[in-house]
């Protein structure tokens, strides 16, 4: 599969269906619990123009892909991956 393909598929369909079977799962309100609870009390968040998508590309290791444009990023990032499998457990 191309990356263009695959990046449409992700952004399509794979990224809003585990979003939404997520917080079906847990509910609204608990899975914001979830990730309140984990979030540090303040983040400097750098100003950034365009949009960004992550998934978890192997969570035993805790990579994270990040795609920007046509790049792809992997960051490891282990308690990141955690809190993701965390709240998509509800």
């Amino acid at each position: 599969m191309s990356d263009s393909s695959r990046r449409a598929f992700l952004i399509g369909s794979g990224s809003a269906a585990i979003a939404v079977a997520g917080v079906a799962a847990a509910g609204p309100a608990q899975a914001l619990r979830g990730a309140r609870r984990s979030a540090p009390a303040h983040v400097e968040i750098p100003p950034f123009d365009g949009q960004i998508l992550m998934y978890v590309k192997d969570a035993r290791r805790g990579d994270i892909a990040v795609l920007v444009g046509d790049r792809e990023i992997v960051v490891r990032d282990r308690r990141a991956v955690a809190r993701f499998i965390n709240a998509a457990r509800g």
